[in-house]
């Protein structure tokens, strides 16, 4: 959970408010979800820290393109925040001794996802 953006740079990456589950919980206790659109794909990106969850659902008009639910993640960087690029990386390493899982998004200016997995 300490290796998390906050809220404030959540909501600059992804240029919207999120809606929470708890509207009297802090963020780090919380599980938001923010909702946008870039071009022609839609998200919803579901962040909750203090369980190490992030989900994703990426649309191209009605057509799920996309579904990523990662319940391990111990950090999260922001490695683009730009008005026309975007991207993110996650660090799946909770419970594992050797092998660690990166996931690279990209939300701008088109969607990407990698996932490597290398030696912890």
């Amino acid at each position: 959970m300490e290796f998390y953006p906050s809220e404030i740079d959540f909501i600059s990456l992804f240029e919207c408010l999120p809606v929470k589950k708890d509207d009297d919980e802090l963020f780090e206790y919380n599980e938001s979800t923010f909702r946008f659109k870039v071009k022609k794909y839609k998200y919803e990106v579901i962040v909750c820290p203090f369980y190490n969850q992030f989900g994703l659902l990426v649309q191209e008009g009605s057509m799920v393109i996309g579904r990523y639910n990662f319940q391990t993640v111990s950090k999260i960087e922001i490695l683009t925040d730009k008005e026309d690029e975007s991207s993110i990386r996650l660090f799946l390493d909770d419970y594992r001794e050797r092998f660690l899982m990166i996931v690279e998004i990209t939300f701008k200016p088109n969607f990407k996802i990698e996932i490597k997995e290398t030696f912890a």
